[in-house]
């Protein structure tokens, strides 16, 4: 069964450790089928950081996400979905080191999906993407989304910024469920003077291992090693705070 159907609950942990700064995030995520097309998407996130220095370390509470698609296959082969999200705002008027601690978590996918720490801002994310399989053992998935970042802070409310992010994967699967795969994803920035863009495109690959049985049921899992492969946060492994992290990302099918 393609992953945008039916009901699937776990949870990402991103951890990015780095000289100056350590830092963790965990999300809750979910989507439930209400008919076997139609699914609810919702995503809890939180994150810690730890930063060089006795005292510099912060737990924040991210902003949560709720939204829905719709996800059919169009031949034994091919799925496709599209929906959208919402991001609720939750972090107002932080301290001078929660709000460090947000703006590091915000950037722990390379821009991607960003929005779970942004400060003051509610995100609107209109998604598609499709999912081919084929061979019997081979995937490849490919998912589009334009969010539109809604500043709804004191400062400069209303302020409003877009980006459009795109990923790519390819997976090949054993018939016991192991097997691994590499994603490459890029955000780009379509806008000019929103704050929290530092650029005006970032790119990460990662490998990874997974294990998902074939069929509606089971346990799941993923490890991957996220590498930004360009600037500000890349190359991963070239100085200080660049970003090279790990990935998980656990749960259940049915």
């Amino acid at each position: 069964m393609p992953k945008k159907q039916g009901h699937r609950l776990g949870g990402d942990i991103e951890i990015w450790p780095s000289r100056d700064v350590f830092a963790q995030s965990a999300e809750f995520v979910g989507q439930i089928a209400v008919i076997d097309e139609l699914m609810i998407d919702f995503a809890l996130p939180a994150g810690y950081v730890d930063f060089d220095g006795p005292g510099n370390d912060h737990f924040v509470f991210g902003n949560p996400r709720a939204g829905a698609h719709w996800g059919d296959k169009l031949i034994p082969e091919l799925a496709m979905w599209a929906g959208g999200m919402i991001t609720f705002p939750a972090i107002f008027d932080p301290s001078l080191i929660r709000g460090a601690a947000a703006s590091r978590l915000a950037f722990d996918r390379a821009y991607f999906e960003m929005d779970r720490f942004l400060i003051e801002t509610m995100a609107i994310r209109p998604q598609v993407g499709v999912e081919a399989h084929f061979a019997r053992y081979f995937f490849v998935r490919g998912d589009f989304g334009f969010p539109l970042f809604i500043d709804v802070g004191d400062n400069d409310p209303n302020d409003v910024g877009f980006a459009v992010e795109t990923g790519a994967e390819f997976e090949a699967r054993a018939p016991v469920g192991v097997g691994g795969g590499i994603r490459l994803q890029v955000v780009g920035v379509a806008t000019d003077d929103y704050a929290p863009f530092l650029d005006k495109a970032q790119a990460e690959i990662e490998p990874f291992f997974s294990y998902e049985p074939f069929g509606r049921t089971g346990f799941f899992a993923r490890l991957g090693f996220p590498l930004a492969l360009d600037r500000p946060l890349g190359f991963g492994f070239d100085c200080c705070n660049r970003l090279a992290a790990v990935r998980a990302h656990l749960g259940g099918k049915w």
